[in-house]
């Protein structure tokens, strides 16, 4: 799971300390780290942390750093203005360039429609990429279109989501 979390300069003192303290203390450790240090958490990184959190009971340390807990319990809005919001639209793009099933990379920028959401609390920001559809009781399911989610303002990515 470290490797999942970590960069090589990061992972040897993550493992030493892994190695040093009892399972509780270095779960309860790397959740408190994580939620100061905003990094990405894949889905399956997410999911080895569960599996830790529920043997280790620290569950609501778990739910605080998890991507799909917090945006399950995230509201978004649309922003008026969003500063840079060219920039933000073009980052999330090479984001869905390198994350996306092979239907979302097919589709040129210029055909998306994007809508920029923040999140009420102002810590992330949601740029949906999607078609827009004359009907949707005939659009295909699984169609193209991603929402990508950044920690707000400082950019780094937080999750990705396949449309439909």
């Amino acid at each position: 799971m470290l490797p999942l979390l970590f960069a090589a300069e990061e992972l040897d003192h993550w493992a030493s300390f892994f190695r040093q303290v009892p399972l509780d203390i270095f779960f309860a450790a790397l959740f408190e780290n994580l939620q100061i240090d905003t990094r990405y958490i894949s889905e399956e990184a997410d999911q080895l942390l569960q599996t830790s959190a529920i043997v280790t009971h620290l569950e609501s340390a778990w739910q605080q750093i998890s991507p799909a807990c917090i945006l399950a319990n995230s509201s978004f809005f649309p922003v008026k203005e969003l500063e840079r919001e060219s920039e933000w639209l073009a980052r999330a793009y090479q984001l869905l360039e390198h994350y996306g099933r092979t239907r979302d990379k097919e589709v040129a920028f210029q055909d998306y429609t994007a809508v920029c959401l923040l999140s009420a609390d102002g810590r992330l920001l949601e740029v949906w990429f999607y078609l827009e559809f004359e009907d949707w009781m005939t659009a295909e399911s699984g169609g193209p279109g991603m929402k990508i989610y950044f920690h707000y303002p400082e950019g780094s990515l937080f999750a990705y989501r396949y449309y439909f």
